[in-house]
């Protein structure tokens, strides 16, 4: 979730040599799935403007726990 507050926002992701953001927008916090290799998150405003995230929790799908009814992306 972004530091800030935006109104819209967008996740985007650095995984190797792949870099991606996503074009659903978002307003609040969201679940991220992460596969087999690192990957780097971070979050852009609608103007393209990086944006400051940070990770609040993690877990396992299915598992339940405190962030279980986020939007998963």
């Amino acid at each position: 979730m972004p530091i800030e507050k935006p109104r819209e926002w967008y996740v985007g992701w650095i995984a190797g040599n792949v870099v991606g953001v996503s074009r659903i927008p978002l307003s609040g916090p969201v679940r991220l799935l992460v596969g087999p290799g690192p990957v780097c998150w971070f979050g852009v405003n609608a103007k393209g403007d990086q944006l400051p995230i940070r990770q609040v929790g993690v877990g396992r799908i299915g598992e339940g726990g405190k962030f279980a009814k986020e939007p998963l992306l």
